[in-house]
């Protein structure tokens, strides 16, 4: 099962192991029933979103797809890898020049065989097949040991709530300092990546907590201790440790005709 971790890449990271390769001659657990890919001049600007039936709706005003299916638009191919495998790290994916080319941009839209029934993990699995069969691209997955922090439950129970499933991830904060930021049906996972971008360093979520939360922070100033004082407050806490980081190598691609 693949672990989706946040990460940036750290010092001293050191390559660990192939964990897959994705070809369009692998055989998918899923494939889209129906799919088209075109060029796209960049115009509407980038946006990715698949809607599975686990999936939490946005808030009010915020178009989402209808469900089992996926709509992307003017998005580099780095940018589906990236979507596709839920690499966070904009640095995470390699591969030949193009796939960064701010103009050389597409649109998908795909629909899965079985709209009603399939999850968002069915709907990444058909995308990672489609950038397979489409873009004739030949996509491996790696791992590297960089230093980072671990996010883990300190002692006692945590201060924090259990979300209504059917509840949007959001936040609330206050504009000053003293800041209150409320987090509202949050995984730990994203508070791993929310601290990951207060801290500039790779954080993994170790904590074994599952499901969304709810949680107020008090952060005395925007500087990291505050954060990881705040977060220690809620009755977690940041230990240094060696983290995995994953990332994507394109070893080879084409660009695709539109259909």
């Amino acid at each position: 099962m693949r672990k989706q971790i946040v990460g940036r890449r750290g010092r001293g990271a050191v390559v660990l192991a192939l964990l897959f390769v994705c070809t369009a001659s692998a055989q998918p657990k899923l494939k889209f029933e129906a799919a088209s890919v075109r060029r796209a001049k960049g115009d509407d600007g980038l946006s990715q979103a698949c809607r599975g039936i686990d999936s939490k709706l946005p808030p009010a005003g915020i178009p989402v797809p209808p469900l089992g299916r996926c709509v992307i638009t003017d998005a580099q191919l780095d940018h589906l890898v990236a979507f596709a495998y839920q690499l966070h790290d904009p640095d995470a994916i390699k591969g030949p020049a193009w796939i960064h080319d701010g103009k050389v941009r597409f649109s998908l839209a795909a629909v899965a065989p079985h709209p009603e029934s399939a999850t968002m993990e069915d709907l990444l699995d058909m995308l990672r097949y489609l950038i397979a069969e489409r873009f004739k691209a030949r996509v491996r997955i790696d791992s590297k040991q960089a230093d980072g922090f671990a996010l883990v439950v300190a002692k006692g129970v945590p201060r924090i709530s259990p979300a209504d499933p059917n509840r949007a991830r959001d936040t609330v904060q206050t504009p000053e300092w003293p800041r209150t930021v409320t987090g509202i049906a949050w995984t730990m996972g994203a508070l791993a990546h929310w601290m990951e971008g207060i801290l500039e360093e790779p954080v993994v979520d170790e904590t074994g907590l599952k499901g969304s939360y709810n949680f107020t922070l008090t952060v005395d100033s925007g500087d990291a201790q505050s954060w990881i004082a705040a977060i220690r407050a809620i009755g977690f806490r940041l230990q240094r440790s060696k983290v995995p980081i994953p990332y994507a190598i394109v070893e080879s691609a084409e660009l695709p005709t539109d259909n």
